[in-house]
This record gives structure tokens, sequence and C-alpha cells, in this order.
């Protein structure tokens, strides 16, 4: 199994780009893999997520880093290697959803398979389990990775 985290410049996979993969091998924690490249030339940056990724907008377009694409072929050899390519991670229907996105506009060709373990869900189902009080915000559960 792969825990799959990505970091991105928006929350639109079209309009944003792609910022860092990182990842490990559930099964071999010492296989690891984090690579940050520079988001696409027109990419929209949010506050936001300059905020989360914790870099300036001159740090996410600095031309020395790797593209996209670099970055993406690096991840598909790294994941090749793995005996279960099994994705799973918090909200990683949508970390997928980027990255078909960021493969599509880098014309690179990789199915990542459709079976996932969503965290959020494992957790949620857990406590649910064990009885334990759920956090909730805003009326929708509030499992965090903190929490989780």
């Amino acid at each position: 199994m792969i825990i799959l985290d990505i970091e991105t410049s928006g929350l639109d996979p079209v309009l944003s780009s792609l910022v860092s993969i990182g990842a490990m091998d559930f099964n071999d924690n010492s296989q690891v893999f984090y690579e940050e490249c520079q988001v696409w030339p027109n990419a929209v940056i949010d506050a936001k997520s300059l905020e989360i990724v914790g870099m300036t907008e001159d740090q996410l377009r600095d031309p020395s880093k790797k593209s996209p694409a670099e970055v993406l072929q690096n991840f598909i050899h790294w994941m090749e290697k793995r005996n279960d390519k099994t994705v799973a991670g918090q909200n990683v229907h949508w970390d997928l959803t980027f990255l078909r996105e960021e493969l599509k506009k880098s014309g690179i060709k990789y199915h990542f398979g459709v079976r996932i373990i969503d965290l959020h869900t494992m957790c949620y189902t857990k406590m649910m389990e064990k009885k334990v009080s759920i956090p909730v915000r805003n009326n929708r559960t509030d499992l965090n990775l903190d929490v989780i």
C-alpha cells in the first residue's frame, strides 16, 4: 500500500499545478518518495495554498526546480518498484484526481487503479465501532490528519 500526499497551488486540477508529491510504501517504510516541482507557467496560485505549502509564489515558480512532468515520471518510476500499488491517504480521491489531470497535461499515460484506502473513512468507522465521539465542525466531520 502506498500512502500518498500531494501539495498543489490551488484546488482546481485544471487551473492549478502540482507543487510536490510525497509517498511512502506502508509495507516498507524505508521506501519514501518526495519531490517538489515548479508550477506550470500559467498556473493559478491561491493565497491559501501558499499558506498550506509554506512557500512563496517565487518559490513555486522557481525555474531551477524540476517540471511537474519530471516529478511525475520519477514518481511513476518509484511506484513501479512497489509490490502493492494500492493508494491510501487523507482525501486520496482528490489527490488522485489532481494527479490524473497533471498526467494529462504532461502527456504521460499511467493508471493508478480505482481501489483506494481513505484514511478518513477508516478512522470514522473505527470511532463508530468503539463508540468514540466523532468531532464535527460546520455540520461535517472534522477528522483531519492530526485527529486521525
